[in-house]
């Protein structure tokens, strides 16, 4: 009888370590009452270097939950700083998860993750649209409301050209970023 590998590792404790310290700066911050403050009033408080912190986690972590709310929150929660202030840690720290997806899936969980992936439903189907398409197809994704990590992890485990992929991929997420914070400044500013 087969077994079904264990990945959890290193890699979920650090995200539940960096949640914790999120939570446990929270409660910090704001006293034990103020702990019922929003994730967005933390981000406000933090300014931009912890929101692309917050991105960077976000998006290396699949997470079936869009990130969009997030980045229209911030430029109406901080107006002072700019949308472009926004826009661009959105977009940088989205590059920065999908290098580390991409770096992560290739090489540390490629080789393990592969053969019980493609015994999932819709996996084969997934692979072999990318890589008839490649790049194009991923960078369609990326604009997409899908979970951005998911493509970047998708774009590793099949071994797509890094730079290119990486290119199409953040050129892709921060065009959708500068949409999403364009709709704001239209509506709300």
């Amino acid at each position: 009888m087969l077994r079904r590998p264990n990945y959890k590792g290193h890699f979920a404790q650090i995200c539940a370590g960096i949640f914790g310290a999120l939570l446990g700066l929270s409660v910090g911050l704001f006293g034990f009452e103020g702990w019922r403050l929003s994730l967005h009033d933390l981000l406000a408080w933090g300014d931009w270097p912890l929101f692309l912190a917050f991105t960077y986690v976000y998006n290396l972590v699949i997470v079936p939950f869009p990130y969009d709310p997030f980045l229209l929150a911030m430029p109406i929660l901080v107006p002072e700083r700019g949308l472009g202030v926004w826009w661009l840690s959105a977009s940088v720290g989205m590059g920065l998860a999908a290098v580390s997806a991409y770096i992560l899936a290739k090489y540390k969980l490629g080789p393990r993750l592969r053969p019980w992936l493609l015994r999932q439903k819709g996996y084969a189907r997934t692979e072999r649209v990318l890589q008839r398409h490649g790049q194009w197809a991923a960078a369609l994704s990326a604009i997409t409301p899908l979970p951005f990590s998911l493509v970047a992890w998708l774009a590793g485990l099949l071994g797509l050209p890094f730079a290119s992929t990486m290119a199409w991929l953040i050129g892709a997420r921060a065009l959708r970023n500068a949409l999403v914070v364009y709709a704001v400044g239209v509506v709300w500013f």
